[in-house]
């Protein structure tokens, strides 16, 4: 949940934010969950909508937050691992997250355009641009560096 959250809003403090109202209503809703497959695309769902809705409001649209002016804080590790992220993170938020949920948390199309309002076939194409994107870049990086 967190990094679905981390990947629609780029913000770490907001993920947590957003993971803690999930949680909550977890905690109040009085809905049987069938599977644990079932609560934990449940809890993907509340969590992609709440992202959503944090982008969408006034507050997010309107004010600056303290990271937009502070340099953010690099940790040292593998430069390989440091390309990969700013790759990815060059991505668009949806692009981030299909890739999070198809990746890593090896949903299918048909489950990923459940949670991300998309059809099946269109996240199939955005999963084929994105895979060719990153192909591109890399090459491009790889030719750079030697």
């Amino acid at each position: 949940m967190y990094r679905l959250a981390c990947s629609i809003t780029g913000n770490e403090a907001d993920a947590a934010d957003i993971s803690q109202v999930v949680f909550i209503r977890l905690a109040k809703t009085e809905k049987e969950f069938e599977t644990s497959r079932h609560l934990k695309n449940w809890l993907l769902k509340c969590t992609a909508n709440e992202s959503r809705s944090l982008l969408r409001s006034f507050w997010r649209k309107n004010v600056f937050s303290q990271e937009d002016w502070m340099e953010p804080e690099v940790k040292p590790q593998d430069p390989i691992l440091l390309y990969l992220r700013d790759l990815i993170q060059g991505l668009s938020k949806t692009d981030r997250a299909i890739l999070l949920l198809y990746y890593w948390q090896d949903y299918d199309q048909k489950e990923i355009g459940s949670l991300l309002n998309m059809s099946p076939g269109a996240v199939s194409m955005r999963l084929l641009r994105i895979r060719k994107k990153l192909k591109t870049k890399l090459t491009e990086g790889k030719t750079n560096h030697e």
